[in-house]
């Protein structure tokens, strides 16, 4: 994991504002301006997919680690995928809506629950 965080560190270095000006030979400055915004565009998207994958895994995996009997032992078996699966589909639950806000009905619900919770 922290692999991932330095590379998503990294990707996102921009040089200090004392640096000297970065001068394109035989092209056009607007051009080039377009070009620096693409890459920077490109890192902010990367960034924020990074750390919807580490929020994805952080949600399955508070799950697992939330499966303790009413005494406070770790579940197992049968009584921890049961425990698992109802967790996931109480979390998915809340987030299938439409685009317009509605909550999703019938066939359309079943096919969003069964992604999420396969993703989840």
């Amino acid at each position: 994991m922290a692999s991932t965080t330095f590379a998503a560190v990294s990707l996102l270095w921009v040089p200090p504002a004392h640096a000297p000006p970065i001068v394109y030979e035989g092209g056009d400055a607007i051009a080039a301006l377009n070009r620096t915004e693409e890459k920077v565009t490109r890192r902010i998207v990367l960034a924020v997919l990074l750390s919807g994958l580490m929020v994805g895994t952080a949600a399955a995996q508070s799950c697992d680690s939330s499966a303790v009997g009413a005494n406070g032992k770790a579940l197992h078996g049968a009584a921890k995928m049961s425990f698992v699966r109802k967790c996931k589909r109480d979390t998915c639950a809340g987030k299938a809506v439409s685009a317009e806000g509605k909550p999703l009905h019938g066939a359309a619900k079943n096919s969003f629950l069964r992604k999420c919770m396969r993703g989840a």
